[in-house]
């Protein structure tokens, strides 16, 4: 007996079934490229056709060029899972389709078995030279540098005396982020609008969904100063008697006299 004469009812569609072994084949592809490139993510490892390289970069340029490589790694992760929904949902239309093909059960268990044998073949086969390449990636990764923070010198030119509580304070350096209060909502949400403007309806409203999720979930960090320090904080800034500057030459601090500076300043205008 002929294939063909077990096939009843409707003709399935020409190339119906070739074209959801691809469609099944192309999810798998998919699913392993989304895996691999979620642990290179999660591990801070950065895959070889995802590295922006600058010969002869200074640290600083090695540094934004690995910023933006990570940046892209996570804009493909967002694609690919766009394109897995895509996929997902041609896969659930041709399977509609062919249901109304009355297709003879024989040929679709038999198609049925030897498409997903095939999917994972291929999943297997991604998957381990994937893994290989991970573990290659993490055995080459290159630790982070340690950096020690070097004392800031504080020049107390200031009538006003200050106790050592306000002098650890200012060691931190002036460019020191102090942990907020609460979540600047308000601030990320315009950045956001302005960032999305010219993007095209559906992707921004992807995007605002996204960040809404997000900031439901954000939880504040904990405080990186003290209670004491935060006091100082406050004082400082309250007190109008003094300035705080950062020195024109040298890693340090000075302490003025607010009628110092402007005296200083006046003369120099």
């Amino acid at each position: 007996m002929d294939l063909a004469d077990l096939r009843v009812g409707i003709e399935p569609p020409p190339g119906g079934l070739a074209l959801r072994e691809v469609r099944r084949n192309l999810r798998s592809k998919l699913l392993c490229d989304l895996t691999f490139l979620k642990s290179c993510r999660d591990n801070k490892v950065i895959p070889t056709n995802f590295r922006l390289k600058h010969p002869d970069g200074p640290p600083s340029t090695v540094n934004i060029l690995a910023k933006c490589s990570h940046a892209l790694i996570r804009k493909t992760i967002h694609n690919i899972r766009r394109n897995l929904d895509t996929t997902n949902s041609s896969l659930f239309h041709h399977f509609g389709i062919l249901s109304l093909a009355n297709i003879h059960p024989i040929i679709w268990d038999t198609y049925l078995r030897i498409s997903i044998e095939k999917a994972d073949h291929i999943s297997a086969k991604k998957t381990d030279t994937q893994k290989k390449k991970l573990f290659f990636l993490l055995q080459h990764k290159i630790p982070p540098k340690q950096t020690t923070n070097t004392p800031v010198l504080i020049h107390h030119l200031s009538d006003t005396p200050i106790d050592q509580t306000t002098r650890e304070l200012l060691s931190k350096v002036l460019n020191f982020c102090i942990t907020p209060h609460k979540l600047p909502t308000e601030t990320i949400i315009t950045q956001v609008e302005s960032a999305i403007s010219h993007l095209p309806p559906t992707e921004a409203e992807e995007t605002r969904q996204d960040i809404a999720s997000t900031l439901r979930r954000a939880k504040l960090p904990p405080s990186n100063i003290s209670r004491s320090e935060r006091i100082c904080l406050r004082n400082l800034h309250n007190n109008t008697d003094i300035i705080v500057l950062p020195a024109d030459k040298g890693d340090a601090t000075v302490i003025l006299n607010t009628s110092d500076y402007v005296e200083k300043i006046s003369s120099l205008l």
